[in-house]
């Protein structure tokens, strides 16, 4: 397996260049409202030179629309990708042994997942309907890595109105470990508010995304559930900016707006804590979750 993962400083240096799009068809597949059965190996489409996107696994799929309330849109980079027309598998993604892959790391055998066959070094970025109350993991060449979530929630359980949530691997490659989650990756609500016990905060639109090397395959889905998903975006860096976008409503994902958003909600809502836990309410300039509270950087 080769595998190059873009340094920090080559990010920050790089432009976004060869962004490119592949938006799924469920009415060309012959996939209604009504399940039915897709074929292993299908290949739903591709970007040409950079990447195959295929069903692995034989499962059924039903035809969707990943928007969330008023949001039909997702703009990465300048890149509008509307959110009609997606697909939803019906089997929920299960190991060799029957387990939860998000939960034993182990690599899934058989239900509803995204195949990606990469011939780039980049990011991917999976456009879909998201779930706080689901877990989601990603494997590159049969082993689980690190990724990525920004999504719309409305719930107070996060005032911001944004989840941004990284699961970090290590090494090299970027490997999830038991070492690092022995219980395996929790709930989206749970990992980003770091509360085992938190309730879910509903669905969103957005985006699940992970750095991808050339010549590797990867899987990527939810567990507990089915992905619903509706374009595949790849860039050979990773985006500066993602929102989200609806009939007179938009909501920035990613970038500086997303910072000031998380700030002057929090403020209103008078719930700012300090790295002391110390409740603070003036003088701030951004507003990070940790160990579940809101903490102010000044």
């Amino acid at each position: 397996m080769r595998k190059i993962l873009l340094s920090a400083a080559a990010l920050v240096a790089a432009m976004s260049v060869n962004a490119q799009v592949f938006k799924v068809s469920a009415e060309a597949n012959g996939i209604t409202s009504d399940a039915v059965d897709v074929a292993a190996g299908l290949v739903w489409g591709e970007i040409e030179g950079t990447v195959t996107v295929s069903n692995p696994f034989a499962t059924q799929h039903k035809s969707v629309d990943a928007k969330n309330d008023d949001f039909n849109k997702v703009i990465i980079d300048g890149n509008e990708i509307a959110t009609s027309d997606g697909v939803q598998g019906q089997d929920n993604p299960k190991d060799a042994d029957g387990g939860n892959p998000a939960v034993t790391f182990k690599e899934t055998v058989s239900g509803a997942a995204i195949q990606l066959d990469v011939k780039k070094d980049g990011w991917i970025y999976v456009v879909a309907k998201l779930s706080t109350n689901k877990q989601y993991i990603v494997f590159e060449e049969g082993l689980p890595i690190g990724y990525k979530i920004a999504m719309e929630v409305n719930n107070e359980a996060v005032p911001s109105g944004v989840i941004n949530l990284e699961i970090k691997g290590s090494g090299e490659f970027n490997n999830l470990t038991l070492d690092q989650y022995p219980n395996g990756i929790m709930w989206v609500i749970r990992e980003f508010l770091q509360d085992p016990e938190a309730a879910t905060a509903g669905n969103g639109l957005g985006v699940f995304y992970f750095p991808v090397a050339a010549d590797c395959k990867y899987l990527a889905h939810a567990t507990g559930s089915k992905i619903t998903w509706t374009a595949i975006y790849f860039s050979e860096t990773e985006a500066a900016s993602v929102a989200v976008s609806g009939d007179g409503v938009s909501r920035t994902l990613i970038g500086d707006a997303a910072n000031i958003a998380n700030v002057k909600t929090a403020a209103e809502k008078g719930d700012i804590y300090n790295l002391a836990g110390q409740k603070v309410s003036q003088n701030y300039k951004g507003v990070v979750i940790a160990n579940g509270k809101k903490m102010i950087q000044k």
